[in-house]
């Protein structure tokens, strides 16, 4: 991913810089600090993680009294401070929002104080505490140690803040990468030790041929899933050109697959759109988006809390987003009473008529698959416009 590119890179700089130089330079200072700040704007994991070992490094630093190091070390904080304003000052202003709980909770960020440690990361600050090479370096075991108390700190801030920030991004985008440079640096010390010299460059070429061939085995079936799935995504080119001749902006109800092209290629609003969560709407846009699902499914008020109980999943990912699987851990687990809020809630919407329920999304117009359009086509508020490639386009009357 492309947070890597900042995780991998500040690292670099970091070590290089605060620990295996006396003195770093200016520009050392000045790019750690750019990655560390522009890494919040791709991956708040990366940039919390890297500005919690940049600070525990300075205060590492003031404690055996290093002080060109740690001013080094303040001074890319700075930097990286001064790149983190505008997101500051964005985050401050959404807050604000009286949207912004529906918005934190459809992203998965909830209330929760739990002691997270997995049993890699003490797998590695065992292996660099007491089974790290002699002819390595000692500033690299101490900059590795410091890496792990920066996890360590940022898997469990929320046993302070009560942010449950999604721990589980750091064991992947954090704790496995580390994982695989300290067994880098073993496999490496492995080989300079105990192959022999005339076989070293052999052995080499075989590990990292080994590694590729590995790698590619996993790559070469997405890339050709990945292909395939292009390929299909042409059918919506036809649709994609129509909607691009529209000069005025339109909202766009149709299937959740087709909604997440729409907003890519088009500048027309879709409320079916998996990232419609990441926009200030209150919870009453979602209820009443699931509301007109069910009703254009022809769900009766009566069958409809059976059918929500039986779909629970998906109900909880259409409300809620990541909120239910983040707070409890099982996305499916809705509350009692919810089921009994949207039943009531559904019997109201449903007496609604199609001009209202399609007013309450603020829907213009409505797309649907050629094969799907039985139902479409019996709605009195609705009027067929067009027929391109696979879809039927409506508008209403």
């Amino acid at each position: 991913s492309v947070s890597g590119i900042f995780l991998f890179g500040a690292l670099v700089l970091m070590f290089r810089g605060l620990f295996e130089r006396e003195k770093a330079r200016r520009w050392q200072i000045g790019l750690l600090g750019a990655l560390i700040g522009s890494s919040l704007y791709v991956s708040p994991f990366a940039y919390s993680f890297l500005g919690a070992l940049l600070f525990i490094t300075w205060v590492w630093f003031l404690v055996r009294r290093e002080s060109a190091r740690a001013r080094a070390a303040f001074l890319a904080g700075i930097i990286a401070l001064a790149f983190s304003v505008p997101f500051a000052l964005n985050y401050v202003a959404l807050h604000a929002l009286p949207e912004y709980e529906t918005i934190a909770r459809y992203l998965g960020i909830v209330s929760r104080r739990e002691f997270v440690l997995g049993s890699l990361l003490p797998l590695i600050a065992g292996l660099v505490t007491f089974m790290w090479p002699r002819t390595f370096p000692r500033g690299g075991r101490t900059f590795l140690l410091l890496a792990c108390v920066a996890v360590f700190l940022t898997l469990n801030q929320q046993l302070i803040t009560g942010v449950y920030l999604q721990p589980g991004h750091y064991h992947w985008y954090i704790t496995k990468p580390l994982a695989g440079i300290v067994a880098g640096l073993f496999v490496g010390s492995f080989l300079m030790r105990f192959v022999p010299t005339p076989f070293k460059r052999g052995v080499i070429v075989f590990v990292l041929g080994t590694l590729i061939y590995n790698s590619m085995g996993f790559i070469a079936p997405w890339y050709a899933s990945t292909h395939a799935t292009a390929l299909a995504t042409q059918a919506y080119a036809p649709l994609v050109g129509y909607l691009n001749t529209l000069d005025i902006s339109q909202t766009v109800w149709t299937d959740e697959a087709t909604s997440d092209f729409i907003p890519i290629y088009t500048a027309h609003n879709v409320p079916n759109t998996v990232n419609v969560g990441s926009y200030p709407l209150l919870q009453s846009f979602f209820d009443n988006r699931l509301f007109l699902e069910y009703r254009l499914r022809g769900v009766t008020p009566k069958a409809f809390e059976a059918t929500i109980r039986s779909e629970a999943h998906h109900v909880a990912d259409r409300l809620w987003g990541l909120w239910l699987r983040e707070l409890t851990g099982d996305p499916s687990a809705v509350p009692e009473e919810e089921f009994l809020r949207l039943a009531e809630g559904y019997a109201v919407f449903y007496k609604k008529t199609w001009d209202e329920a399609f007013d309450a999304l603020d829907v213009t117009l409505v797309v649907s698959r050629i094969v799907d359009r039985t139902p479409y086509d019996a709605i009195s508020a609705l009027g067929k416009v067009a027929t391109v490639g696979d879809f039927v386009i409506y508008e209403r009357l």
